[in-house]
């Protein structure tokens, strides 16, 4: 989708500090529902950066940013509520899913 859409996807990680454990099915939906969000919000020749690093000892953090348009006021305190979603084909699903399972 990136590719069609002429987004430049960018990735930040160190692998040999960042192990952890973890079902990787749940990673990949979480990680996937967050990039498709970001690139759906921007136009051809922005990007879309992820960063994945330790918070502590036992946290992970997993940012991602896109210079896309940004998220109404209105929706902000609630995006990760069920059935919440600025789009007019989404179910307000991957969002809140994503939020659950992390």
């Amino acid at each position: 989708m990136a590719e069609q859409n002429g987004v430049i996807l960018k990735g930040w990680h160190d692998p040999e500090s960042l192990k952890w454990i973890s079902d990787s099915d749940i990673v990949s939906l979480i990680l996937e529902n967050l990039a498709l969000n970001a690139v759906d919000q921007c136009r051809a020749g922005d990007s879309v950066e992820s960063r994945i690093e330790y918070t502590d000892d036992v946290s992970l953090c997993l940012t991602v940013h896109d210079v896309g348009s940004s998220i109404p006021v209105s929706v902000r305190n609630k995006m990760f509520d069920l059935g919440i979603t600025t789009k007019s084909n989404s179910t307000g699903f991957g969002l809140y899913y994503s939020q659950l399972r992390a």
